[in-house]
């Protein structure tokens, strides 16, 4: 249980009493260990397309469906993606059968690969039901957008991941938003 509880707080680690010397210098040991890792500046754009950028280049994938399974967990963010959700959104004309779910299983794991290459697979969060993004490692136009930031809402002009179909509820969301900063004003 104490595992399960330290894995939803996106803990590095967990001491149980009783705890000796040697268990908390090596849970220093690993703190610093990971305060030390370099991370990059991941940079996603959904207004008006889809566009990552890690350190200022252009991250490339190469495949439609592994962006688009992207694009929609950066829409879903902490909230998550599940298999069937991607299924429903990436190939609504097929059934959620055994193939498919091994098409969304190959898909999702091309998306690590490529995230890995580039070293920025700490971003996804990946539960037994879910795959999420971590959102405080990417700076995030829609995600300043529903924290409220005042400029991100106003760069809006009603078009959001408009290569993706099934954004639209997002799309609304966001034209509510717009209008309801622009009745303030």
């Amino acid at each position: 249980q104490y595992a399960l509880d330290a894995f939803k707080a996106d803990a590095l680690g967990y001491i149980l009493k009783p705890y000796s010397k040697q268990d908390l210098q090596h849970a220093f040991e690993k703190a610093a260990l990971m305060k030390s890792r370099k991370t990059s500046r991941v940079v996603i754009r959904t207004i008006p397309n889809f566009c990552v950028t890690v350190d200022g280049a252009n991250l490339h994938i190469n495949r439609a469906k592994v962006e688009e399974l992207f694009a929609l967990m950066v829409d879903r963010a902490d909230a998550g993606v599940t298999a069937r959700d991607a299924i429903d959104c990436l190939w609504p004309e097929r059934l959620a059968d055994e193939n498919t779910m091994a098409l969304y299983r190959v898909t999702f794991h091309r998306l690590l690969d490529c995230l890995k290459e580039v070293g920025i697979d700490y971003i996804i969060g990946n539960e037994a039901r879910k795959k999420y993004i971590h959102m405080k490692e990417v700076d995030c136009d829609l995600y300043r957008i529903l924290a409220g930031d005042r400029a991100s809402v106003q760069n809006y002009a009603g078009e959001y991941l408009k290569e993706y179909s099934w954004a639209e509820s997002r799309n609304a969301q966001l034209d509510s938003i717009k209008g309801a900063w622009n009745e303030k004003r």
